[in-house]
């Protein structure tokens, strides 16, 4: 007889250094569905605006790694629920949420947040609007 038992790992204690850190973006734009889309699900258009990707796996759970500034940075898609929203975790950027909803225009949503000491707020400040400016362009 085997016993195959499925266990939990504990939660590790939560920083209390740490402060959740949120910030979202709303756009109308003149882009189909689809392409939005493409931008986080195609490799050659994610590349287009997050930068060289080393590994890119995109299903639900499939992991990604990528280089920022010579240094190597992993992640995963926790959700990706076509039309509505994509859910993208890495170690840099914290959790990604784009929600898209269509209409005349293309609605999209994106948020970020990050559980971030003082000392990194201001880096991944800058690292967030440097990704929503080159995910902006991309769609241009």
């Amino acid at each position: 007889m085997t016993d195959n038992w499925v266990g939990f790992r504990s939660i590790p204690p939560r920083d209390r250094n740490r402060k959740l850190e949120k910030r979202k973006f709303d756009y109308l734009l003149d882009v189909e569905g689809p392409k939005v889309i493409n931008n986080f699900l195609k490799r050659e258009q994610f590349e287009s605006w997050f930068g060289t990707v080393e590994k890119f796996d995109a299903r639900q759970g499939g992991r990604i790694s990528f280089n920022r500034d010579q240094k190597q940075f992993h992640g995963a898609f926790s959700r990706i629920q076509i039309p509505k929203q994509i859910i993208l975790v890495t170690e840099l950027h914290g959790e990604i949420s784009m929600q898209l909803r269509e209409g005349r225009q293309t609605k999209v949503i994106l948020r970020f947040q990050k559980a971030l000491l003082r000392t990194e707020l201001d880096d991944w400040l800058i690292e967030v609007d440097r990704v929503v400016a080159k995910f902006l362009e991309s769609l241009s």
